[in-house]
């Protein structure tokens, strides 16, 4: 995953270097944003850059749980095929009810 990021790093690198070598950069995008202060825009864009990173591992993760839980079923299924080969008759599912016996 750390490579994932690689470009977006270069990019955020090279903006922050050329704000810094050009600091009138910043001025003037913030003109032409609508903005008073250069550090509200600063803000801002580190705002949308942390909900889109925000977004993006939120997504991942929820990937990474559907995948978990596949082959959790996967290992499940395969412990019941070995059982069975090793005690040579099918074992039955274990099935919770809400009725009494």
């Amino acid at each position: 995953m750390r490579e994932r990021y690689a470009m977006a790093w270069l990019v955020i690198g090279i903006g922050s270097m050329l704000i810094g070598v050009f600091p009138g950069l910043l001025g003037e995008a913030t003109r032409a944003v609508g903005l008073v202060l250069p550090i509200n825009l600063v803000f801002f864009v580190g705002l949308i850059v942390l909900l889109g990173l925000t977004s993006q591992l939120s997504y991942e993760l929820g990937l990474a749980e559907d995948r978990t839980r596949a082959l959790a079923e996967e290992v499940a299924l395969i412990r019941l095929e070995i059982d069975e080969h090793i005690n040579g008759e099918p074992v039955e599912p274990a099935v919770e009810s809400d009725e009494a016996p």
